[in-house]
C-alpha cells in the first residue's frame, strides 16, 4: 500500500484537535505507566537468575539491564519501588513456593535465594509472616491435613 505524503499531512475533515491532544495524553500516560512496570519486571527476572549465584547486587543488576545504577533507581522510584524491594518481594516469593515443597531443606532454601546463611533467611522469613520457615511449614503441614481430613469425609458429590 503507497500513500502520498499530501495525504499523510492532509487534515481530517472531521478531526476534532481537542479529541486528539487529550488522546494523546492518555496514550502517553499508558505508555509511561508500560515502561514502569516493564522495568519492575526485567528486573525481577534478572535476580530470580542471580539469585542461586548470591546476593544480587544493585550495579551489577544494572549493568545487565544496559543502564546505570542511577537510571535504575530512577526508574523504580517512578514506579514506586526500589532495588531492595523487589528483591524482598522476589525472595518471599520463592521463599513460600519452596517452602510447599516438603523435600526442600530449609538452608537449601536459603542458598537458592542468594542468602549466606539459614539464619538469614530465618530472621528474614520471620520479618515477613511473623514464623520461622520451619513453623510456616507445620502451619502448611496441619492445613493440608485438615483439609484432606475433610476431602475424605466429605459425602461424594459435594466438594
Amino acid at each position: 500500500m503507497r500513500v502520498a505524503h499530501a495525504d499523510l499531512d492532509a487534515r481530517l475533515p472531521t478531526g476534532n484537535p481537542e479529541v486528539a491532544a487529550m488522546t494523546e495524553r492518555m496514550l502517553e500516560a499508558q505508555l509511561a505507566k508500560l515502561d514502569r512496570q516493564d522495568v519492575v519486571a526485567r528486573l525481577k527476572a534478572r535476580i530470580l537468575d542471580a539469585l542461586p549465584s548470591g546476593s544480587p547486587v544493585e550495579e551489577d543488576i544494572a549493568r545487565a539491564l544496559a543502564m546505570s545504577q542511577r537510571t535504575l533507581q530512577r526508574r523504580l522510584a517512578d514506579a514506586g519501588t526500589s532495588f531492595g524491594g523487589v528483591l524482598d518481594a522476589t525472595r518471599r516469593d520463592l521463599a513460600f513456593h519452596h517452602l510447599s515443597n516438603p523435600e526442600r531443606q530449609v538452608s537449601e532454601i536459603a542458598y537458592l535465594l542468594g542468602f549466606a546463611e539459614a539464619a538469614s533467611f530465618n530472621r528474614a522469613f520471620r520479618r515477613w509472616t511473623g514464623l520461622s520457615p520451619s513453623e510456616y511449614r507445620a502451619a502448611l503441614g496441619h492445613r493440608a491435613a485438615v483439609d484432606g481430613a475433610a476431602a475424605a469425609v466429605a459425602p461424594v458429590g459435594e466438594p
